[in-house]
């Protein structure tokens, strides 16, 4: 019989969408999502839901952090430009 190959355990959309968002036209972002996969793997594999639970809520407003302040930085470069 043969051994059937687990699938790499991804986090959730909701963790995972602030991280596309702030980098999304950005070239490196695959290199952002894998360590982001690995990390993620790395705390599930402890077996505490707590702890992943809580890995998720900290990357999330982390990145959702970072897509906020990109978001502020693109208006004010329009509104330089506009004026």
């Amino acid at each position: 019989m043969a051994v059937q190959k687990k699938r790499p355990t991804s986090p959730p959309w909701w963790v995972r969408a602030p991280l596309y968002a702030a980098l999304w036209p950005r070239e490196d972002l695959e290199e952002y999502r894998i360590s982001l996969q690995r990390q993620y793997i790395r705390v599930k594999r402890k077996g505490d839901r707590t702890k992943t639970f809580v890995f998720c809520m900290r990357t999330s407003f982390r990145w959702t952090g970072v897509t906020v302040f990109r978001f502020k930085e693109l208006l004010l470069a329009a509104f330089v430009r506009a004026t």
